[in-house]
C-alpha cells in the first residue's frame, strides 16, 4: 500500500499544477508577459547615430545590462532590473540609461525614477501578477518614466 501511495505522489503533484493555471470556466492562464522589471525604450535616440551600432546599458538601482543594437535593426524596448523590482513591486527605483555609439562617443545619458505598476497579463482572474515600468529616452539626454507596460523584447 505504501508503494501504491509512493507512486501517486507525482501524478498527484502534476495534477495540482495544471489546476494552478486554470483560471475561471477552466481559462489557461500561462507565464507569457510574466517577468518584472522596467521596460528601457530607446529608438527615438537612434536617429541620433548616424546609422551606426550603439550599445544601449541600463540601471535599475544596481543591476545593469547592456544590448548592442545594430543599424537597421528594430529598437525593440527590452526589460531590466528583474530581480530588484520583484523585491520592491510597486516601489520608485532609479533608472540610468547610457547609449554609446561610434567609436564609445557618447550619445545619450539620463536618468529617472520610476514606479512599476501592476500588470495582470493574462486577465484580473488568472495569475501571475507582476509589476513594471516604463522609461523612453529621448534625443535630448532626457530619460521619462512612460505609462503602461511597452510590448516587446
Amino acid at each position: 500500500m505504501g508503494a501504491r501511495l509512493a507512486s501517486s505522489v507525482p501524478v498527484l503533484a502534476v495534477a495540482a499544477l495544471v489546476g494552478a493555471c486554470a483560471g475561471p470556466a477552466g481559462t489557461a492562464c500561462t507565464l507569457i508577459g510574466a517577468e518584472p522589471g522596467v521596460d528601457i525604450g530607446y529608438g527615438q535616440v537612434l536617429r541620433h547615430t548616424s546609422g551606426h551600432p550603439v550599445t544601449v546599458r541600463a540601471c535599475v538601482q544596481s543591476a545593469c545590462e547592456a544590448i548592442d543594437v545594430t543599424p537597421g535593426q528594430p529598437a525593440y524596448p527590452f526589460r531590466v532590473g528583474r530581480a530588484v523590482v520583484a523585491r520592491h513591486q510597486d516601489a520608485p527605483v532609479r533608472v540610468r540609461v547610457t547609449i554609446r555609439g561610434h567609436r564609445g562617443h557618447l550619445v545619450f545619458a539620463g536618468q529617472t525614477t520610476v514606479r512599476p505598476h501592476q500588470v495582470q497579463p493574462n486577465g484580473p482572474s488568472c495569475p501571475p501578477t507582476v509589476w513594471v515600468g516604463r522609461v523612453v529616452a529621448s534625443g535630448d539626454h532626457t530619460l521619462t518614466a512612460a505609462p503602461g507596460p511597452a510590448h516587446g523584447r
